[in-house]
This record gives structure tokens, sequence and C-alpha cells, in this order.
């Protein structure tokens, strides 16, 4: 009885009747010592861990069990013997976490929206698209403006010289010579100025009007980019606060189950269980560590997901930053939230946009058969300054004349301009009237789905939350029947199935909370994008960030062809 007690004492000391639980998100996860509280060590001297004495199932029973086993059932009991898989199991994973957060960065959310705001991708090209469609408003603002053309005609410098024999051949006395040779000798240009002004352009107005409302339309997408980047951010920031909560929770559960299995072996090894209690706390063993790396593989995931948002090509393993977060409540009712998505959503109000345009480029066309009324003013100047066609021959005696001659004109005068191209832009212009009725349906449509995504995300949101708190209270309750039933099971009250059992309470309890804070945030974004509300949990304002994007300067990526 002694010794027995003794035992028993030196496990609870190892195990610790008091044992906590908990999962900090902020800390790094270790399988060393996931809670950062107590340690808890995988490599332990088994002779030291002898549980008391389990309830024996008598000799003739478990006899009478295994004469009903074929010879291959009973070589696989004959094989079983201590084994430590679970360890080499437990160091992979080890080693496969350092790696994982060899590059930790810890941060908190509002770094994480500055470092999106600087490098995310997709804000520079919504920016472009909106700096583009600014300068196309300019371009078509600016045909108010007369059209100036300089013209500087045919100016240089000319040397020429023209020899004409106009005399009889034979007998240079006879002709009349009245053809002169002469050489020339001149500067000349015939510089000229107009100027042009539509002062009727029936296509004009459209076409600023439709650069008017893309500016309108990409302003808004580009606003509703920010809105979905600061919402995948957190949706990615929270994600990975839970699988870090998910993963300091199992490392814990794992060392404990590794301890009871090894443990159990030892009750076994002399003759005091059974090898099914043995076989059953191993396979509960194995499928923890299973779903430990199935969590690492999903913080992997998270990671991937996290760097892709806030733009780096680089793997970023983020830790939160002491700093918890915690969803807004959401004050709106379901109407006000539902009347809320329909009027200012960015999406419905762009498509409807895009009908604005459909409309207004179907006049475009339809203006193109009016006529085009113009004036023109326009002043010439014809220079001439040189030695022009002087004279080759003395007789007739030619006087060598040197010209400066200047012949300015100036001329006003107005234009009509009317074109007919058979009706193409006609049909042009019903096909953008049927682009329009698209658009609208299309709004419509979209209209619908944000009714839709508002009314589920915010009953979703709504029953999570009530959810919560009995996910909560279930977690703590099996925590409480885990502790319980550990001790009993160490006090040898009871078998392993009850412990077991407590076990699979435990994380079915903690799987199902983390689910529902997984569908909580879900939820919650979901409102935040649908309808256009900026979460207040970020520092930095929509106006604020939408300034720090126009204003910041990037390389603009380089792709060389192979």
């Amino acid at each position: 009885m002694r010794y027995t007690l003794k035992k028993l004492l030196i496990l609870i000391s190892v195990f610790g009747i008091n044992s906590n639980i908990s999962a900090i998100a902020e800390t790094s996860p270790s399988l060393k010592n996931p809670s950062n509280r107590q340690e808890i060590n995988f490599e332990y001297d088994s002779n030291n861990v002898i549980p008391s004495a389990m309830p024996k199932m008598p000799i003739n029973e478990e006899a009478r069990i295994q004469n009903n086993f074929t010879v291959e059932d009973l070589i696989k009991l004959a094989s079983i013997d201590y084994e430590n898989d679970w360890n080499i199991l437990v160091e992979e994973v080890t080693r496969y976490q350092k790696e994982l957060l060899k590059t930790k960065k810890s941060i908190n959310l509002e770094q994480a929206l500055e470092l999106a705001i600087r490098n995310n991708p997709t804000l520079s090209a919504n920016k472009y698209q909106v700096l583009g469609s600014i300068w196309r408003e300019r371009a078509e603002m600016r045909r108010w403006l007369p059209s100036i053309t300089l013209n500087s005609g045919n100016t240089g410098f000319y040397k020429e010289e023209l020899y004409v024999n106009s005399r009889y051949p034979k007998d240079p006395n006879d002709g009349t010579g009245s053809v002169t040779s002469y050489s020339s000798d001149y500067y000349q240009s015939s510089p000229t100025a107009t100027i042009s002004w539509d002062l009727f352009d029936p296509e004009r107005g459209p076409s600023i009007q439709i650069e008017k409302r893309n500016v309108e339309r990409d302003k808004l997408l580009l606003n509703y980019s920010i809105r979905s980047l600061v919402v995948d951010i957190y949706n990615s920031y929270t994600n990975i606060e839970i699988i870090l909560e998910e993963i300091n929770a199992y490392s814990e559960l794992v060392a404990l189950e590794i301890a009871i299995a090894d443990a159990i072996y030892e009750v076994y090894a002399n003759q005091l269980t059974s090898i099914a209690e043995v076989a059953k706390w191993r396979a509960q063993t194995y499928t923890s560590i299973t779903q430990l790396i199935k969590y690492y593989q999903l913080l992997d995931e998270a990671y991937s997901e996290f760097s892709s948002v806030i733009g780096s090509e680089d793997y970023f393993p983020v830790l939160p930053k002491n700093k918890k977060l915690y969803l807004g409540k959401w004050k709106l009712s379901l109407k006000e939230s539902i009347e809320k998505g329909k009027r200012e959503n960015e999406r419905i109000k762009s498509e409807y946009i895009n009908s604005e345009v459909s409309a207004i480029t179907a006049q475009k066309f339809i203006n193109s058969y009016l006529p085009t009324f113009t004036i023109n003013a326009s002043a010439s100047n014809a220079i001439i300054n040189g030695i022009y066609e002087a004279s080759l021959f003395p007789d007739p005696i030619l006087p060598t004349s040197t010209q400066n001659t200047t012949n300015p004109q100036y001329q006003i005068y107005a234009g009509m301009t009317l074109a007919f191209d058979g009706g193409i832009n006609l049909a042009r212009a019903r096909a953008q009237k049927m682009d329009q009725k698209r658009s609208l349906f299309k709004t419509k449509e979209l209209s619908n789905e944000v009714t839709q995504l508002v009314r589920n995300s915010y009953n979703g949101l709504t029953n999570e939350s009530i959810n919560y708190t009995s996910a909560e209270k279930s977690v703590v309750n099996s925590k409480i029947s885990l502790d319980v039933y550990k001790q009993r099971f160490m006090a040898g009250l009871t078998d392993t199935t009850p412990f077991l059992q407590a076990v699979n309470l435990y994380t079915t309890a903690i799987i199902a909370r983390s689910e529902v804070k997984k569908n909580l945030v879900i939820h919650y974004v979901n409102l935040l994008k649908s309808t256009a509300t900026w979460p207040k949990q970020f520092e930095t304002s929509l106006d604020t960030a939408l300034e720090s994007i126009m204003k910041r300067r990037e390389d603009v990526p380089n792709f060389k062809k192979p």
C-alpha cells in the first residue's frame, strides 16, 4: 500500500492535479511549452511515472477472450511492446514548427493594414485605374478649348539658275531674245497660324459625361477594394489567432495523452490491465497527433493567405501582438442593415453607373448624325528676301533686283460638317440601349445578392453570438470533466473508458468553439463588406487610407521576357 501511494504521488507531481489547459493566441505555440505557463516535457523517465493499480481483469477472463483469437491475432498481441513512435512524430512536428516560425513577425492589426496599403498590388492597380479615368475626363473636357495649328510652310534658302538660248544658233544676232536667262539666291517663308473651334459639337457633351461617370465608378471600386482588403486582413488575422489557439490547446492535450499512454503501458507490463487499454490509448494519442499536424498545415495555409493579402511575395508568419480582437457590436437592425447595403454598397452603385454610361453612349451615337459647326481663323505671310530672278545677259540689259517682299493674309470663316454612315452608329446606339437594360437587371441581381448576404450574415452573427456562449461553457465544463476523470483514473477509481470519453468531449468542445469563432468572424466581415461599413477596430479611416494610397509612390513591376 505504501508503495502504491508513493507511485500515485509521483504521478500526481508529474501530471499536476490543477493542470491548466489554456489557449493564448498571442503566444507562439510550442509543443515543449504550449501555454508558456507550465513546462510540459515529452521526454521523461517512464520508471518515475507509474500510476496506481488499475482494475485488473481476471486472468481466466483474459485467457478466455484470447482463446477466441486467431494465430495472426495472437502474433499481433505478442508484438505489442513499449514504443516511442509518437516521440519521433512530436520531434518532427517540433522541427516543422520551428521552421514554420523561423522568420516570425509580431505585428498588430493596425500594422498589418499599413503593410497592405503600402504593398497590396490590387490597390495599386485600382489606383491607376482611377488616375487613368481622371485623365480621360480631362481630355474630353479640353474639347471645349480651340485647337491651334502652326505651319511654317516652305521655309528655307533657295538658289537656282536658268539659262535659255532663245537666239538663232547659227547667227546669234538673229532672234528676239525675249526669254532671259536668270539666277536666284533668296530666303523664302510662308508661315500660317490657324485657330479652329467647334462652336457646336453634338458628341462633346455626352463624351464628357461618360468619362465623369467612369471616374465616379472607378473611385467606388477603389473604395470597395480598400474595404475588401480591410475585412480580408481582419479575417486572415483572426483566423491565424484561432488556429494558434487550437494548436496551443492540442499541444497540451497531446502532451497529456502521451504521458497517459506510456503510463498505461507500464501498468500493462505489470499485468495490471489489458492489452485493449494500451491499444485504445495509443489510438487516441495518434489521432490527436494527426489533428495537431492538421492544424499546423492550416496555420501554414493561413500564413500564405496572409502574405498574399498584405501583398508580400515572401512568407509572412505573423504572431498577433498583445492585442485581443473583439467583434464590434452591430447596432443596426436587420431592416436598417439591408437598406444600408442596398443604398451604399459600391458594387451596386458601380453597376448602376454602368447602365448610365450605356445610356449616355447611346445618345452620343445618335448625336453623331447632327451637324457640327466650326469657326476658323487663320493668318499667313509669304516672305521673299534676296536676289530673285536676276538677268544673266547684258543685252537686253535688265537690272539685277534684290527683293524684300511680304504678303500677309487674314481669314475668318465658319463651316458645317454633316456625315451619314449608313446607320452604323444608329445600330450601335441600339446595342448600348440593350447594354443599359442588362446593367439595370445586373444592378437588381446584385441588390438581391446583397440583401441575401446581409440577412444571412445578420442572422448568422446573432445566432453564433448565442452559440459562442454555449460553446465557451462547453469548453469550461468539458475541461472540468477531463480534470476530474484524470484524477479518478490516477487514483484507480475508474478505468480508461470514462477518461477517454472526457478527452474526446474536450477536443470536440475545442473544435466546436473554434468553428463558432470562425463563423462569427465570417458573418461579421460579410456584414462590413456588404453594407460598406468601415470596422471600428482600425484607427485608420477610409479617407486616410485612400489619401495614403493616392500619394504613395511605387515601382512598376517589370517582367522580362524569357
